[in-house]
């Protein structure tokens, strides 16, 4: 598991995850000034997000014990899944990778707006995250 420090060294992590299930992406398009990432493959588009760290102040905005959260901003995910995303890959900088149904954030997110930037996001918790079977080794 290499460590990842942009959304490009995150996309080209989650290119070479993919790489058996679908060869190589036919085009990378970006999201939000290119904070996201749009793989085109023959068959599907996938979002690679690349995140510091979770949702730490989760529980405590959303008065949950479910512990720490992720978000996304809502705009650029709507953006996205009108494109035709569909899965949604959420890179940290440990090197570790997580994957995520659009439509599982649509039922389980709740919507806030940020305090620095005023931007409406989609917040969840973060046990809805599933590790990606390649990244376990």
């Amino acid at each position: 598991m290499q460590k990842m420090n942009t959304i490009n060294e995150a996309t080209e992590a989650v290119g070479k995850l993919l790489k058996e299930e679908y060869s190589y992406p036919l085009a990378v398009t970006s999201l939000n000034q290119g904070r996201y990432k749009i793989m085109h493959y023959k068959n599907e588009k996938i979002l690679v997000v690349f995140k510091r760290e979770p949702f730490h102040s989760f529980n405590k905005q959303f008065d949950t014990d479910s512990g720490w959260g992720e978000s996304i901003n809502k705009i650029d995910f709507d953006k996205a899944v009108e494109k035709g995303v569909r899965r949604i890959f959420f890179c940290y900088n440990d090197g570790k990778i997580y994957v995520i149904h659009y439509q599982t954030i649509l039922k389980n997110a709740q919507v806030r707006t940020t305090d620095n930037e005023g931007k409406e996001t989609y917040s969840f918790d973060i046990k809805l995250l599933n590790r990606y079977k390649e990244d376990k080794k």
